[in-house]
């Protein structure tokens, strides 16, 4: 498994790049912390509100984008999924942190 990421500025620009149908083949939603119905709105909204929290404590990146690539030919569950994110926030020290979780199929493998 392959694990990097990032911080990052601009909220607008990594929902577009998350939501992005034509380099994914399956794009899911799997986790925000918005109460909208539609998932790819929900991801917009939650990764704005995570910026906008960011300039409070005057913070200039304040989102991580991190990318979880396993082995091709591992097929994890998604259970698997959020425990994998959940050690890699703790190992972060973003533990308890607003986060969401965007699940891409791209020439059929998960990341």
């Amino acid at each position: 498994m392959i694990i990097k990421g990032n911080s990052r500025a601009g909220a607008g620009d990594l929902a577009k790049h998350l939501l992005r149908s034509d380099t994914n083949e399956k794009i899911t939603v799997m986790e925000t912390f918005s109460v909208n119905p539609d998932p790819a709105q929900a991801l917009r909204e939650s990764i704005k509100d995570m910026q906008i929290q960011s300039t409070g404590t005057r913070g200039v990146k304040g989102l991580y984008h991190a990318n979880i690539d396993p082995a091709t030919d591992y097929a994890m569950t998604d259970d698997q999924w959020l425990r994998a994110v959940e050690v890699l926030g703790k190992e972060l020290g973003l533990d308890g942190q607003p986060r969401a979780i965007v699940k891409h199929q791209k020439e059929g493998r998960e990341h």
